[in-house]
């Protein structure tokens, strides 16, 4: 039996011996999701009672699709660049074009993506759902899944026997992110960072998240609506006055346009 299965076996062991305990728990799981960021808007995050788990066999294959899928990305990216014939397949307005074409001041054409698929866990076959590049977002939601597993008793059981390590997902993009500023001919030492969004539509709790996880790295780091920096004397500014070094854009292009 893999390892993975072993967990889950576990997992139902445990809830079939303990109903009544785990059936408290998944309510207090419940009662503390709907006194979190998990509900927005009436709206409720939902999830199962077993949290999924993945082997290293899955890590593996994810690295794969990741590595791949990414690959055709950044050939599609450098095809539509370079020929307009190209360009005519995909249905954008003249302005996202010319947008599109400016030309990156870094080592990149993707810097993050979050790949959605629908997997199926005993083949490893898989089909893709979405594919989500700017405004990539949800870390923020795993972090507050996990949290509320402290009331699942089942999980409690789980963890005393199975070393189970969750993935670091904001720490890991400071440190990409930075990286990647690093390439920029013009970088400086301490960068000033701005998370831009149009606010209204942001996760905001989300993006407070990554601005303490920048400042925690030694950068100054603030949250903006992208339609109140200005651009004036050779550089952008934040409403707050502060120049803008670089910028981590969670503003969808969608919603940039909207606002052109």
């Amino acid at each position: 039996m893999k390892l993975k299965e072993q967990v889950y076996k576990t997992y139902c062991d445990h809830i079939n011996r303990h109903r009544e305990e785990n059936r408290r728990g998944a309510q207090a799981m419940r009662d503390n999701a709907e006194h979190s960021p998990l509900c927005c808007n009436g709206i409720l995050e939902k999830t199962a009672h077993i949290p999924k788990v993945f082997d290293d066999d899955d890590v593996r294959l994810f690295d794969r699709i990741v590595e791949t899928s990414c690959g055709i990305f950044g050939k599609v990216i450098r095809q539509y660049r370079k020929d307009e014939e190209y360009r005519k397949l995909f249905p954008f307005s003249k302005e996202l074009e010319e947008l599109i074409l400016i030309p990156p001041q870094y080592d990149s054409v993707l810097p993050i993506c979050r790949l959605d698929i629908f997997y199926h866990e005993d083949t490893g076959d898989f089909k893709f759902c979405e594919f989500n590049t700017d405004g990539t977002a949800a870390m923020f939601r795993d972090v507050e899944l996990r949290r509320i597993l402290i009331n699942n008793p089942a999980h409690q059981a789980v963890i005393r026997k199975f070393d189970l390590e969750p993935f670091e997902l904001f720490d890991s993009w400071v440190g990409t992110f930075t990286e990647l500023y690093r390439t920029y001919p013009k970088k400086k030492d301490h960068p000033n960072i701005a998370i831009v969004d149009i606010l209204e539509n942001a996760t905001t709790r989300e993006l407070e998240m990554f601005a303490r996880h920048f400042q925690k790295a030694g950068y100054n780091c603030e949250i903006c609506d992208i339609r109140n920096l200005r651009y004036g004397d050779g550089a952008l500014y934040s409403e707050t006055g502060n120049p803008v070094d670089a910028i981590y854009r969670r503003a969808v292009t969608g919603d940039v346009m909207a606002y052109y």
